[in-house]
């Protein structure tokens, strides 16, 4: 059970592009550069584009996803993971 305040904001509202941007600023350490940071951007879109439904509202993982090795898996949703997050603190 967890204990404290409710947070304020339950849903957020982000594009697609956006995603994938804040993705690709979250994979790496330093400050790419601008061809660099366009490349992480393309191949987010693809890591999760069979794996995310687009058609709906709600941003969710489909099931697809659970057909991925474990270590691809982790690396597409700690990649996600993070890009929300920094959309949310943005």
């Amino acid at each position: 059970m967890i204990v404290g305040r409710v947070p304020e904001n339950t849903e957020m509202l982000f594009t697609p592009a956006e995603l994938f941007g804040a993705m690709a600023q979250c994979s790496s350490r330093a400050k790419i550069d601008q061809r660099a940071a366009r490349a992480q951007v393309q191949m987010c879109r693809h890591l999760i584009s069979r794996h995310v439904d687009d058609k709906n509202d709600r941003f969710a993982l489909l099931d697809t996803a659970r057909t991925l090795k474990d270590y691809v898996g982790k690396a597409m949703t700690g990649l996600v993971g993070d890009g929300i997050a920094y959309l949310q603190m943005a």
